[in-house]
């Protein structure tokens, strides 16, 4: 058995890696499959006979569980290869890049089928292992290691709490990926978002009060881009950061709502030409 612990370097966090467990499972069986190098052929060697148990080291010298998989078998994938594939949208819209997954070489690697078993599965996300130094190893031989479970926690590791509304800042990519507990309560919530560029320092105030709220008007610019705000239109939405700047009651007015939001505004000074509010 192979044993793998997962990190991402930056600007990618490595916690990324656990929303996807929790929210894409596909797009994090994408990601791993795809693997170059030591860790390829040591992988291969076990192709029809044998797993991989797979951890994200969110923290040093440690690895929270995410699965175990039987290893069917692989192919080899090039870069190109992979780009064609629709599955590889939805980890390019989260900021993985061909690099990430090939290295800054971008030489030919293998894409293994792994197919996830039943096995521990209640353990993902609750299962902590030490991890045995070298921290940099990231893959080891089961039989030739010892790794200590150090904890099983009763809510996943790969769900983080949410944080106070005042300190919630999202990234554009991150909001297709947050915790399903965090977006029920977005869903609750009606208020007053800024929208900021970190490319120029302009800043967006918009208000949410229809369908689901909070998270139903982010939602629209996670799938656009720019949610119909022509003052966002052909910005690159990668360098948007979300945050709440009031929240309402929920039975407010649409009249009040509204003046809260130009309010802010004025407040912010986000009208064209300091920032990106036409009106």
């Amino acid at each position: 058995m192979i044993v793998l612990r997962h990190t991402l370097q930056g600007p990618l966090s490595t916690d990324l890696l656990g929303r996807l467990v929790d929210v894409r499972p596909a797009a994090f069986e994408l990601y791993q499959s795809i693997q170059g190098g030591p860790t390829a052929a040591a992988i291969s060697s076990l192709a029809g006979r044998g797993y991989i148990a797979s951890f994200i080291g969110q923290r040093a010298a440690k690895a929270t569980f995410v699965g175990l998989y039987k290893i069917e078998g692989f192919s080899n994938v090039t870069p190109q290869d992979l780009a064609a594939m629709p599955e590889w949208a939805a980890l390019a819209d989260l900021g993985f890049t061909l690099p990430v997954m090939f290295g800054a070489d971008l030489n030919a690697s293998r894409m293994f089928d792994l197919k996830e078993t039943p096995v521990l599965q209640s353990w993902s996300g609750k299962l902590i292992i030490d991890w045995p130094p070298p921290a940099i190893s990231w893959w080891r031989w089961a039989h030739q290691n010892t790794m200590p479970v150090c904890a099983i926690i009763e809510q996943s590791n790969f769900v983080p709490p949410m944080p106070d509304w005042r300190d919630l800042i999202v990234k554009w990519h991150e909001i297709s990926t947050l915790p399903p507990s965090w977006r029920v309560a977005l869903s609750y919530w009606r208020g007053i978002y800024f929208i900021h560029d970190r490319s120029d320092g302009k800043g967006y105030v918009g208000s949410a009060y229809g369908q689901d709220n909070l998270i139903g008007r982010w939602d629209y610019y996670a799938q656009t881009g720019h949610g119909d705000v022509v003052g966002l239109q052909g910005r690159n939405p990668a360098n948007l950061t979300f945050s709440i700047l009031e929240r309402v009651a929920p039975g407010a007015d649409v009249a009040e709502v509204v003046a809260i939001e130009n309010s802010w505004k004025k407040r912010l000074h986000t009208y064209v030409p300091d920032g990106m509010n036409l009106n």
